[in-house]
């Protein structure tokens, strides 16, 4: 794309003078134009945030520190430095963070932006977007919360497992064997792992020996 034409483009079109806030306005994201300072004040907000958030473009226009008052006080600190980095450093931002809407609730977004070279005599500017990523997160969240549910019964059955009486032999899905608990480890049949390797064993309970069994 060069001077405002593109490849295809029918002639006589100037894309130059073609007003895309329609276009933008009407994207699955929010998008927005800060300014590099220390308070990434706003400057342009499109519409999409104001329905996710309940605040007014006018009212992140109006307030240079506005996006401080909206974040997350446990995000504040590292989403502001990371702000001030990239407007000092030109780098690109990215981050994940949280934001707190007019009701209260908590919204998780994908902040991404560039920062985009100061015209002669004119500051430079964050051009980014806002995706909301809160379902994405709450799955997570429920991931890991069933991981660490799982990890907690796993470590139950293996106490349960140390204090049983009963020898208990665990083999894979060719029958070799991975584990034993203390009590089998008095079996003659689990003294060496390589006994029971590719076999059948029969654990009995209230008995301390165990018999292989072969493959039929």
């Amino acid at each position: 794309m060069t001077g405002g034409s593109f490849s295809g483009a029918p002639a006589g079109l100037d894309l130059r003078s073609h007003d895309w806030r329609a276009l933008i306005e009407q994207l699955p994201l929010a998008v927005y134009i800060d300014r590099l300072d220390e308070s990434s004040s706003n400057v342009y907000t499109s519409p999409q945030l104001e329905a996710i958030l309940g605040y007014t473009a006018k009212e992140w226009a109006g307030d240079e520190h506005f996006l401080e008052k909206v974040l997350h006080p446990d995000d504040r600190e590292r989403v502001m430095a990371a702000h001030l980095r990239s407007c000092e450093t030109g780098e690109p931002f990215r981050m994940e963070y949280r934001l707190i809407a007019r009701d209260g609730s908590v919204v998780w977004f994908l902040d991404q932006a560039t920062v985009v070279p100061s015209d002669a005599g004119q500051p430079g500017l964050h051009h980014g977007f806002y995706l909301d990523i809160s379902e994405r997160k709450e799955l997570e969240t429920a991931l890991a919360e069933r991981t660490a549910e799982l990890g907690r019964q796993k470590r139950y059955f293996e106490s349960l497992l140390e204090i049983s009486p009963v020898a208990i032999v665990t083999t894979d899905v060719e029958d070799v064997v991975t584990s034993w608990n203390p009590a089998a480890a008095g079996c003659s049949a689990t003294r060496g792992r390589r006994r029971l390797v590719g076999r059948s064993t029969i654990l009995s309970p209230g008995r301390r020996s165990c018999a292989p069994k072969r493959p039929r």
